[in-house]
């Protein structure tokens, strides 16, 4: 009797082991990306946001130029679109996000960037890291091309199905 209580206890030890060793390593990850700025302090939700980013005199092919020159890898994302198709689409392990060009005026041009789907395990979105080291990248990449880039945001109305099994 005794030994199988043993067994159940050490069962669990390596249990909680396991756990502590994977959180710490994802705590230095993610304090190693804010320290180089891959990344930035975000609320959780910054994924059900989007982005408006409005520049001066940065029509859409000169974005298509500076994104082919922006580094996505380290978020492992595959970005692709141009100007024929008319948007952007980013694509990671398990969440894709869109860059449209919205309606411009004069010398002003306006961007929108939404994350459009995303897979959450027990609640929690996964790859949120990887999904903000991409929008740090785009951020940094428009204060690049006009360093007066204007940026609003606003929630989206986003329509979840809960599944407390997966």
């Amino acid at each position: 009797m005794q030994l199988l209580f043993f067994k159940h206890g050490l069962i669990v030890v390596v249990i909680v082991l396991i756990t502590v060793v994977l959180g710490t390593k994802q705590y230095k990850q993610t304090k190693e990306a804010l320290n180089d700025g891959s990344i930035i302090k975000r609320d959780a939700d910054f994924i059900e946001t989007t982005e408006k980013f409005t520049l001066q005199k940065v029509d859409f092919p000169a974005v298509i130029c500076a994104l082919k020159e922006t580094d996505f890898s380290k978020a492992g994302v595959s970005v692709k679109g141009s100007t024929q198709e008319g948007a952007v689409n980013f694509s990671g392990s398990n969440w894709a996000a869109r860059l449209v060009p919205l309606q411009s005026e004069a010398d002003t041009y306006s961007y929108s960037f939404s994350f459009t789907k995303w897979q959450t395990y027990r609640g929690m979105p996964q790859n949120i890291t990887a999904m903000n080291m991409t929008l740090t990248a785009l951020e940094k990449m428009f204060l690049k091309l006009d360093p007066n880039t204007k940026v609003e945001s606003w929630k989206n109305k986003t329509k979840t199905k809960p599944s407390f099994l997966s």
